[in-house]
């Protein structure tokens, strides 16, 4: 079977972001620093921070899949900035055998942001590593494939599911 139910941390980890004191945020670039990215910072350039590059962390770059870990809205799904990023953000690395693309797209997913907006209001959830439990189950691949067949077999079953089913 292609496509089937799998438990997230199956195709992905999480690795949560950090967050360097706020004495040292400067908001014009220069040597030896690095943009600190925040969720807004995905929607305007207006805020644009940098840190120095010693006290960031965590790093992502324009291809990662980040995930806006508080809202409003909650559970953001982006990417297409360099950088350190801060603690609102969290990273889905894909495992070896999915492509980010893919990974990108199946994060999105309905039932993903159902699941999370069920749990935002419990304090607990909310200060967890994941915000999305590791152990949560979503429609997805067959992870012993490559990861060209899981890609190519997945867009065929949406297709399939909107404009064939409907």
């Amino acid at each position: 079977m292609i496509i089937k139910r799998v438990v997230i941390e199956d195709i992905c980890d999480f690795v949560g972001g950090s967050q360097p004191p706020k004495e040292v945020f400067i908001s014009e670039y220069e040597e030896g620093y690095i943009r600190l990215i925040q969720i807004r910072d995905y929607k305007t350039d207006r805020f644009i921070t940098y840190i120095p590059t010693d006290t960031a962390k965590r790093f992502c770059n324009k291809q990662d899949i980040m995930i806006g870990r508080y809202g409003p809205p909650i559970y953001q799904i982006l990417r297409g900035i360099d950088g350190a990023y801060n603690v609102a953000l969290m990273k889905a690395v894909p495992k070896p055998n999915i492509l980010n693309d893919y990974l990108y797209y199946l994060l999105k997913q309905e039932a993903i942001f159902k699941y999370v907006d069920l749990f935002i209001n419990d304090v607990e959830f909310a200060a967890s590593k994941y915000n999305v439990s590791p152990s949560f189950t979503i429609e997805g691949p067959n992870t012993n494939l490559p990861p060209t067949v899981i890609a190519i077999n997945y867009i065929l079953n949406f297709f399939y599911s909107k404009f064939i089913y409907t």
